[in-house]
């Protein structure tokens, strides 16, 4: 749904990968309006925020979409490779070093992959900028330990509407 001035509540497709506390803008890709603390999660579909909405605009006929932010910014983009130039910050490469195929059995093989992930923050100072580092870091270890989520998209499972009997 729209989000408009003084709301607390946003509505949205998808609450599952937010959680309370967490920082979060509203966004149409080209403008932003943040940030907002999440103070909790009503439902599925709705989140509540601590700080009310200010700006006119948020329509769904805008592809409005609520992002979480790291320090009030928004990681804008993963790149594949080593990009030569990064348009914006922070962002995150992932650049493939080795990969091994070897055989366990005539019919399958073992195949190992070494990447390596870097992270790029531009703020201003030194001390919010290595913060920021280490929080997305953190993020990135923890969704490859925990699931794939960030691999398979956000709508990977959804809740139950109503009790399953069985016959």
């Amino acid at each position: 749904m729209d989000a408009d001035p003084g709301d607390v509540s946003i509505y949205v497709d998808n609450a599952l990968r937010f959680k309370r506390g967490e920082k979060c803008l509203l966004t149409d890709g080209t403008h932003y309006e943040y940030p907002f603390t999440i103070s909790s999660i009503v439902s599925n579909n709705i989140i509540e925020v601590e700080e009310p909405v200010k700006n006119n605009g948020w329509t769904v006929d805008n592809n409005v979409t609520l992002r979480k932010s790291i320090n009030g910014q928004m990681v804008h983009a993963v790149y594949l490779g080593d990009p030569s130039v990064i348009p914006r910050f922070p962002a995150i490469t992932v650049n493939g070093t080795s990969r091994s195929s070897e055989w366990t059995t005539l019919e399958t093989t073992t195949e190992k992959y070494n990447v390596e992930i870097t992270v790029y923050v531009e703020d201003s100072t030194h001390e919010d900028g290595y913060r920021a580092l280490l929080h997305l870091t953190d993020i990135i270890q923890k969704g490859l330990k925990r699931n794939i989520f960030p691999l398979v998209g956000e709508k990977a499972f959804v809740d139950l509407a109503a009790d399953l009997v069985s016959e």
